[in-house]
């Protein structure tokens, strides 16, 4: 799987969990917090999706700040 196919996945994830947020303007560079605006409960929301989508666990020890951190944690893991 590409990253920009786990980029377009992540989007899906990201608009299921954050119904009627604007995601057009998302790149990977999006802070995931002040970019996205999640909070720990879209953010436990998401991961939950994330691990569902591609069989990839996500420990309390990542550095998630960004969706391109998200993108970069999921393909090292993929491959």
């Amino acid at each position: 799987m590409t990253k920009e196919e786990i980029f377009e996945s992540l989007k899906e994830i990201f608009s299921t969990v954050m119904p009627g947020k604007d995601l057009s303007d998302v790149t990977d560079g999006s802070d995931l917090f002040t970019g996205l605006g999640m909070d720990s409960l879209t953010l436990l929301l998401s991961s939950l999706a994330i691990e569902n989508k591609f069989g990839v666990r996500i420990t309390s020890d990542a550095k998630l700040q960004t969706v391109g951190n998200v993108i970069d944690y999921i393909a090292e893991r993929l491959a």
